[in-house]
Order: structure tokens, then C-alpha cells, then sequence
């Protein structure tokens, strides 16, 4: 069932001591909060590196649809109107680095919102180091940083208490630049 919201604006003129004074009443919006987009930035991209990044947004009433209604994805990516997932391999860089794209949100009753983003692409493919953080919570966050290798290779290991418990680990490349990349794939740890 779709909820409806009643927007109720009353607007009033007084007649004081021979003088018209206006006086306004808030908005009221009634059952629905208001619709934003709550992404404030992208993970950095790199070229010929897979990519995937997720628009979020609050309020209105769902399902959203999403847009970019100025500026353009490098070659490569696209945006799931359904989702709001941005993903795939970037085959070039932005016309200007930081991209720079607005984004549009529309909610099944009709209503927008929209938000500038900008975001860097790496212009190396050249690792520097790599991060490797663990979460304990499927899909993330991932708030603890375990280990941070200079090297090609990433080799970590980690005391954990001997108690039953699952973790999630994840990497990050970082570019000579200190330009991280979006999470690898999470690796799942149960202890037992």
C-alpha cells in the first residue's frame, strides 16, 4: 500500500493596527520523510581494474530510480538504475580528473533529489603497498587495520583469542600516489 504524504502549507494575512502583516506556518509533512541522496563521496577508481561502488539514499518512497543527470562515467562503468550500483572496468580516465557527475534519485511517487559527487582515478597501475583490515560483521565495516606491506605481495598473520567466532578480511591496494582502491573481495575466517 502506498503511503501518501499531505503537505499542508498555510500561508495567512493579518490585518494589525491598520498595517498588513504576513505570517507564514511551517511545512508539515505528513508520513514520509523527505528523499536524499546520503553518498557524500566514491571510492577511487583505477583503469583496467574492476570497480564497483553503491549509491545510497533516504526517505521518499522506495523503490528509487537513479540518474546521472550531468557529467559522465569513464568508458567502462555504468550506473544500475534499479540498484544504484556503479560497477565495471574503467577502459579510460574522466575528460577531467576529479570526474565530477550529479546524480539523480527519483522515488516511486515522483519525487527528486540530487547530489554533485566527484571522485580520482589513479593514473598508475602500479601498487605501492597494500592494507588489510578485518570486520566481524558479513559485508563489512571492516574497521580494524591488521597489517600494511610495502611489498608486491601481502603476507599477514594475526592473534585472535581462541574464542568461536567468524571474521571478514578484506585488502586495499594503494597506489604510489596514496590512492586507494575500492575492498577486494571479503575472505571469511571462522574460528573455532
Amino acid at each position: 500500500m502506498k503511503r501518501l504524504a499531505s503537505l499542508i502549507l498555510i500561508l495567512a494575512s493579518a490585518v494589525a493596527f491598520g498595517q498588513n502583516q504576513n505570517a507564514t506556518k511551517d511545512l508539515t509533512l505528513n508520513g514520509v520523510s523527505s528523499l536524499s541522496v546520503t553518498t557524500a563521496s566514491l571510492p577511487v577508481f583505477v583503469v583496467g581494474r574492476a570497480y564497483s561502488a553503491t549509491l545510497a539514499a533516504s526517505g521518499g518512497t522506495a523503490p528509487y530510480t537513479w540518474s546521472i543527470t550531468k557529467g559522465a562515467l569513464p568508458a567502462g562503468l555504468s550506473l544500475n538504475p534499479s540498484t544504484g550500483v556503479i560497477s565495471g572496468t574503467a577502459t579510460a580516465l574522466c575528460a577531467a580528473n576529479p570526474c565530477q557527475i550529479t546524480v539523480q534519485v527519483t522515488d516511486s511517487s515522483g519525487t527528486l533529489a540530487t547530489i554533485k559527487l566527484q571522485w580520482n582515478a589513479s593514473t598508475t597501475k602500479t601498487v605501492a603497498s597494500y592494507n588489510l583490515y578485518r570486520g566481524t560483521t558479513d559485508g563489512g565495516p571492516y574497521p580494524t587495520k591488521v597489517a600494511t606491506t610495502d611489498s608486491k605481495t601481502l603476507v599477514a598473520s594475526e592473534t585472535v583469542p581462541r574464542v568461536s567466532s567468524t571474521l571478514y578480511y578484506v585488502v586495499e591496494a594503494v597506489d604510489a600516489q596514496g590512492l586507494k582502491s575500492v575492498f577486494s573481495n571479503q575472505a571469511k575466517a571462522v574460528i573455532q
